[in-house]
């Protein structure tokens, strides 16, 4: 327990340090692939045909089977995401 306090107290003062402009494209990078990723992931498994719910098991990536309107979206979201990051992180 005394761990986890500890994490979380550093995770706090590592954001306490960070302007505000640097946690707003913070929020950018996690909001852009967190959300894209899951919408790309539930469209995925609506054209295959497979309840969205089976993408909530760990592991459960269906990279094998997308089509390539599908890989264009992840390197869009991938790209865009990291920009966010790393102007996070240059700002």
């Amino acid at each position: 327990m005394q761990n986890i306090l500890n994490l979380f107290s550093k995770f706090t003062s590592i954001l306490a340090g960070m302007s505000q402009r640097q946690l707003l494209f913070l929020l950018l990078f996690a909001a852009i692939w967190l959300i894209g990723c899951n919408i790309l992931f539930v469209c995925h498994y609506k054209r295959m045909g497979i309840p969205w719910y089976r993408g909530l098991k760990p592991f459960a990536f269906p990279l094998g089977n997308f089509n390539l309107k599908e890989w264009l979206i992840l390197l869009a979201l991938a790209v865009w995401s990291l920009t966010f990051g790393v102007i996070a992180i240059l700002w």
